[in-house]
């Protein structure tokens, strides 16, 4: 797994997400099992954009459940509390907010590791 590939694709995707229509997020909403773990990635940039990739794919209800079922909400929660970098926490807030919007699973999700307190 080579660093400034993995920042290339991150930086790349989140630009795409940041744009795109509904099919396109719905298709990146597919990979989100490989995305989630880029959350954990020690490149600072890695992470903002990951989240913010998470945060675009969240926007749509199928995503929510997408992010969901690949494992997103503990490591973004985890980041929201870490408050280690501007971006990260930027972006981990704002893929925490679209997963909870009008979702009671995510709600319940980001209760369950301590989100309320981030």
């Amino acid at each position: 797994d080579n660093p400034d590939a993995r920042n290339d694709t991150a930086a790349q995707l989140s630009k795409v997400a940041a744009k795109a229509e509904d099919d396109v997020l719905m298709q990146l909403s597919t990979r989100s099992d490989k995305f989630v773990p880029w959350l954990n990635a020690e490149e600072p940039l890695v992470r903002a954009y990951t989240a913010c990739i998470l945060a675009n794919i969240a926007f749509l209800e199928p995503g929510q459940h997408q992010v969901l079922r690949a494992g997103g909400v503990p490591p973004l929660v985890r980041l929201l509390k870490a408050k280690d970098d501007k971006k990260v926490t930027l972006h981990s807030t704002a893929a925490i907010q679209n997963l909870t919007y009008k979702n009671t699973q995510c709600c319940q999700a980001v209760l369950e590791q301590g989100g309320e307190k981030a």
